[in-house]
């Protein structure tokens, strides 16, 4: 059996892990947001001429919002299993 300690160090170190890949996911969001932005831009100021930007920019939207949810879908799955957390 696990001693007190024991339990209260997993406890602690769980917390610990799943607040730092929350952080890692965040940061990744970000990062897509960040180059979506770019995409974004350069469409914008490009010199040829899109007969469709509005399905452009929402195509670019929507894969964004899935790209998000599945990371976000996918971080939830991995802080679930406690075997993630394990060597």
């Amino acid at each position: 059996m696990k001693s007190r300690q024991a339990k209260e160090l997993e406890y602690k170190l769980n917390l610990e892990l799943k607040d730092k890949l929350n952080t890692g996911i965040v940061d990744v969001a970000e990062q897509i947001q960040n180059m979506i932005r770019m995409i974004d831009i350069k469409l914008k100021t490009s010199k040829a001429i899109l007969t469709n930007q509005d399905e452009v920019f929402s195509d670019i939207a929507q894969q964004k919002h899935s790209i998000i949810r599945e990371l976000q879908e996918s971080f939830k799955d991995f802080v679930q299993k406690s075997e993630n957390f394990y060597d």
